[in-house]
């Protein structure tokens, strides 16, 4: 359904501009590439599998979409470590 996307749409940027503005606020939140590449390479250093995932990602161009991910998964865990959640 084209609505579902849409709204789906409008959720994940929504999203994506609070994480930016955390990042801006909160320096520690925030990964250069290089630091999430090295975070990967000490990951994958004796798993062969995943080496060749990545350079099978840095091909087709998904490495940049992990990249983002990845982004996201360690600004949403700093929150969860450090902000107390109210119901």
């Amino acid at each position: 359904d084209v609505n579902q996307y849409l709204n789906e749409a409008e959720q994940n940027l929504r999203l994506s501009l609070l994480l930016e503005e955390i990042r801006k606020q909160e320096p520690e939140t925030g990964l250069s590439d290089l630091e999430l590449l090295e975070s990967l390479k000490r990951q994958i250093k004796d798993n062969k599998q995943l080496q060749a995932w990545i350079m099978e990602a840095e091909k087709n161009g998904q490495l940049a979409t992990w990249l983002a991910n990845a982004r996201v998964e360690y600004v949403l865990e700093w929150i969860l470590k450090t902000c107390k959640v109210v119901e």
